[in-house]
């Protein structure tokens, strides 16, 4: 049963650290409920009104 447990413990590590290359922290946490909320963002910026192609 250890085994078990330090095959899964050893797996575990394995995954966090292949998506821990992939993942970065939000540096900009008050622009979470934003996006959330479906707002949209161009180059960085808010996009208040975006065009739509009718």
């Amino acid at each position: 049963m250890l085994s078990a447990i330090s095959d899964s413990g050893d797996r575990d590590d394995r995954l966090i650290g292949a998506t821990r290359s992939r993942w970065r922290a939000v540096n900009a946490p008050h622009l979470v409920a934003l996006v959330r909320a479906g707002a949209k963002f161009g180059n960085g910026e808010l996009v208040e009104r975006p065009d739509e192609i009718a």
